[in-house]
């Protein structure tokens, strides 16, 4: 398994994320952040899983994109580094995801 480096941008993007789905359920933001848990291993073990996707800002070439786990509409992404995979945002799908990732 390779080494998980977590942006910190993505502690932010985490407690957005909660934060919604617990003004509603609180058990709900609880089972994200352990799907989260469990999506960020898998990373870990099989960095290949995500898929690429075709971005116009060169920056975000290499960036790889995995649902979380249970909650499909929210996205991972990370890049894989040498010995280490990095993780660059958990976003929400409906999110302008080229605007804010350009800007880590």
């Amino acid at each position: 398994m390779k080494a998980l480096r977590i942006y910190d941008e993505v502690e932010g993007d985490v407690e957005t994320i909660w934060n919604y789905f617990a003004a509603d359920d609180s058990t709900l933001a609880d089972r994200f952040v352990d799907c989260l848990e469990r999506t960020f291993a898998q990373i870990g073990r099989h960095p290949g899983v995500g898929h690429r996707r075709r971005w116009r800002v060169r920056k975000l070439a290499d960036l790889r994109v995995r649902r979380v786990d249970g909650f499909p509409n929210h996205l991972v992404f990370y890049r894989e580094e040498s010995g280490a995979v990095a993780i660059v945002g958990v976003l929400s799908g409906y999110r302008r995801l080229e605007r804010i990732l350009k800007r880590r």
